[in-house]
């Protein structure tokens, strides 16, 4: 966080963390990942923005179902994280999302977090140069994934790619729906999965959208 003086004013100007993803459903792991990036001071505020609904992905939960269980998440952890509904509004590109919070927040410094697999194919992404040259990346790594070797793709905008020493440790939304589908609500769930998220999980219709088929 950068603080300025000017005679009696104090200004203070955040960097804030844009976390994008399915969160179908959210884990530990991304609220582990929030926490850390908060706490080694990468970012002063994250803001989670699941997809939405029109997002082309096989099994996700209705955005409103999602958003809630985000919310149960971070229950304790609501004065730096929050959650965002812009993409249930239709919105697809990652660009456009940066801009809202760019336009929403114009004295602070917007980064997008990602993990290093979503960088190895980053050049994919709508508009991905127009995301480097406005923004910052943050990015978490994942295993098995050579940072080193990915960032030479992106030789031009190096100095806007941040590699943050949080670890993305192996736990997969993927998994943890087939491991529902499969056994239920089972007592190991607690270690991937809030009580919170877990209860709101076991109230609502999952089956349709968590179907084997669409795994």
């Amino acid at each position: 966080m950068i603080t300025l003086f000017k005679l009696s004013e104090r200004i203070t100007y955040m960097n804030i963390g844009i976390f994008g993803g399915a969160f179908n459903p959210p884990h530990k792991m991304h609220k582990e990942i929030a926490i850390e990036l908060l706490e080694k001071n990468y970012v002063d505020k994250i803001i989670y923005v699941p997809t939405g609904n029109n997002y082309n992905k096989p099994g996700l939960l209705d955005g409103k179902h999602r958003i809630n269980m985000l919310n149960l998440m971070i229950d304790d952890y609501k004065e730096k994280i929050s959650v965002s509904d812009f993409e249930e509004k239709g919105n697809l590109h990652t660009l456009n999302t940066l801009n809202y919070f760019k336009e929403k927040y114009p004295k602070d410094e917007i980064f997008f977090i990602c993990g290093t697999d979503n960088l190895n194919d980053f050049e994919k992404w709508y508009h991905y140069e127009d995301i480097l040259a406005n923004y910052k990346l943050l990015i978490v790594a994942r295993e098995k994934n050579n940072f080193d070797d990915i960032i030479t793709k992106y030789e031009k905008y190096k100095d806007r790619i941040i590699l943050s020493d949080v670890v993305m440790e192996k736990t997969s939304s993927t998994s943890i729906r087939k491991e529902i589908l499969e056994n239920g609500f089972s007592a190991n769930l607690s270690d991937v999965l809030d009580e919170k998220v877990i209860h709101y999980l076991e109230n609502i219709n999952i089956d349709d959208a968590w179907s084997k088929s669409k795994l």
